[in-house]
């Protein structure tokens, strides 16, 4: 009932909050970045330019199975005509941003701060610059208790929500609970949810639209007394499967929280989550995923979470010398010393995303 009630009252403050946003949110996206070919077949990254957490960003690489026959449905920006333009939807849950006591020293506002940052450099772009991607800003939606409980445990959850949590708890947090510090919560991870299922979406409407045009093709060849496969349906493939689709949630990253307990502003962990919601409801799309942290501390939620899976992997690149919490080891962890600039930071986020996409 709790979570129903914070879901409904959501929704009514999302959507006012989407009208007065999009006035001055554009449709367009920075550019893509290049992936490597030989990486996992699906990622989910964290990254942040601050000492804690800031966005969430999420990257598919197709793999299509022709064997699926599964459905779903297209979503509000879905057309066969935007197949040859790169899909980048862009959540951001700065809406339900939350009054803290003053002189708290989480930036609250930074959230707002990068998601008009973001849009400013958007409505920026030349019109061919806007008509070479697809992207859409839209406000974070709560997570479901369904979502949350594939990760947390479920009396966790319900006390945190009911807000029969503990001093120590609230401390260990670093806020104080707060109605609205639920439906922040609730819309960080709801967040990186929606993000991770849109890719997931649109890999399968894809691969649906793939199907149809097989068909279409095999059907005309057959009247044109033509071989099935022709030139313009092997180049269409070639291009189609060369694409990846891209999300970002400019919210979450929440990647010191436990199953039963949080810490470092970390209620629930948002990436988990959304992993575990990936693997199960789209396991036609992703059967493995990498988690790629790249926020100053050490992600030691994510590497308790997903110790000994086989489907998960977590990698740390942080501060070797920033450590406010006890360190739990990832897959790979990597320590870079502090104040380090890009001449050292790239190269070395390069080799091991190489070293990853060589060894799978």
């Amino acid at each position: 009932d709790v979570l129903d009630r914070r879901r409904r009252n959501g929704r009514r403050w999302a959507a006012a909050a989407a009208k007065a946003a999009s006035s001055s949110a554009a449709a367009a996206s920075p550019a893509a970045s290049s992936t490597p070919s030989s990486a996992p077949a699906a990622r989910l990254s964290t990254s942040s330019s601050s000492s804690s957490p800031a966005a969430a960003a999420v990257a598919v690489d197709f793999n299509y199975d022709d064997d699926y026959d599964g459905d779903c449905d297209d979503g509000p920006s879905s057309s066969d005509d935007d197949d040859d333009v790169p899909f980048f939807p862009i959540y951001y849950n700065d809406v339900y941003e939350v009054a803290l006591p003053p002189n708290h020293r989480f930036p609250m506002g930074k959230y707002r701060k990068v998601r008009e940052e973001v849009q400013r450099r958007v409505a920026a772009l030349s019109q061919s610059e806007r008509d070479g991607v697809r992207c859409e800003f839209r406000v974070s939606p709560l997570a479901t208790l369904e979502e949350l409980t594939t990760t947390h445990d479920p009396e966790y959850v319900d006390r945190f929500l009911r807000g029969d949590v503990t001093e120590a708890e609230q401390r260990n947090v670093g806020f104080p609970w707060s109605p609205e510090g639920v439906d922040r919560a609730l819309s960080s991870v709801g967040g990186t949810v929606a993000a991770a299922s849109a890719v997931c979406e649109e890999v399968r409407r894809r691969r649906r639209r793939r199907r149809r045009g097989r068909s279409a093709a095999t059907a005309a060849a057959a009247d044109d007394g033509e071989p099935e496969t022709t030139t313009a349906a092997a180049t269409a493939t070639a291009k189609e499967e060369s694409h990846f689709c891209w999300s970002a949630h400019v919210a979450g990253g929440t990647h010191h929280a436990f199953s039963d307990y949080g810490e470092g502003f970390c209620v629930f962990s948002d990436i988990a989550v959304a992993a575990n919601v990936v693997l199960t409801r789209y396991p036609d799309v992703a059967t493995r995923l990498l988690v790629l942290d790249l926020d100053v501390h050490q992600g030691n939620g994510n590497a308790v979470l997903f110790r000994g899976r086989d489907d998960v992997s977590t990698f740390s690149l942080h501060c070797g010398s920033n450590y406010f919490s006890e360190v739990r080891t990832s897959d790979l962890d990597v320590e870079l010393p502090a104040g380090c600039g890009d001449e050292t930071y790239l190269p070395t986020l390069r080799h091991w995303l190489g070293r990853i996409g060589r060894e799978g």
